[in-house]
């Protein structure tokens, strides 16, 4: 059964209106009828199944079943901190990460990202909350990870949480320094992992995460991607820390 996410609509008594994108994607897009049924969720605690009564400019659809899952939250929480590139790169590497279950984004400007002024970081922000929606909408979760306005690098690694950054030219890889990271783990429940942009770090900014106490972690003897990279990092991540718990 088809699963959206809803960002535009409102909820009254044992119905649910449906306006905008949403409203288009279910008609024009999914072509779904009357009586037709579908889940959805409100990005927070609450998960619908939906029945379609009527379909005008927007769309009525009765509450068949409302649910608030209880997800487990986890042991070590995974915030992912990518270096702003080329918009259809860091687009899709915020929705895989949303997929994969990060619990925030953390945008970051460094001497080689790509540069954009706070009027259209603002702007972007929301387009970029619908985007890791559709991740989440993919992996069953309620709850969207929280996206932060775009920072400097020297700001994100002054946030709490582990901070490990990965670097083509470490001469450590990730496999490495995991028993190493896993035991500071046993004081800190936050992961920040640090994705480069397409040109890379710079040796400079290298420097300054090892000053901040950051892990200098490789992936290997290839050069990846910058998404291959980011879906690689997070995945690794991922399957270590749920192998423990």
């Amino acid at each position: 059964m088809r699963r959206i996410y809803l960002s535009n609509y409102q909820k009254k008594d044992k119905h649910i209106l449906i306006f905008g994108k949403d409203f288009h994607y279910l008609k024009n897009i999914l072509r779904l009828k009357k009586n037709s049924q579908f889940k959805a969720f409100d990005g927070n605690k609450s998960e619908y199944l939906l029945q379609i009564e009527k379909i005008q400019s927007f769309i009525k659809a009765r509450i068949l079943e409302i649910a608030h899952p209880i997800q487990k939250k986890p042991a070590i929480s995974i915030e992912f901190c990518p270096c702003l590139c080329k918009m259809k790169v860091f687009e899709s590497m915020i929705e895989k990460a949303s997929e994969l279950g990060v619990v925030a984004i953390k945008p970051i400007i460094t001497s080689r990202s790509l540069h954009i002024n706070p009027e259209q970081s603002s702007s972007r922000i929301e387009r970029w909350e619908k985007i890791i929606a559709e991740g989440r909408k993919i992996s069953g979760e309620i709850k969207i990870p929280e996206i932060y306005p775009v920072k400097t690098l020297d700001k994100i690694l002054l946030q709490p949480g582990l901070n490990i950054f990965f670097w083509e030219q470490s001469p450590k890889n990730l496999k490495q320094i995991m028993p190493l990271i896993k035991q500071q783990l046993r004081d800190k429940k936050i992961i920040k992992i640090f994705i480069g942009p397409e040109g890379g770090f710079t040796d400079e900014e290298v420097e300054l995460a090892e000053k901040n106490h950051s892990f200098i972690a490789g992936l290997g003897q290839r050069i990846l991607r910058v998404e291959t990279a980011a879906i690689a990092a997070i995945s690794i991540l991922s399957y270590q820390l749920d192998d423990d718990g």
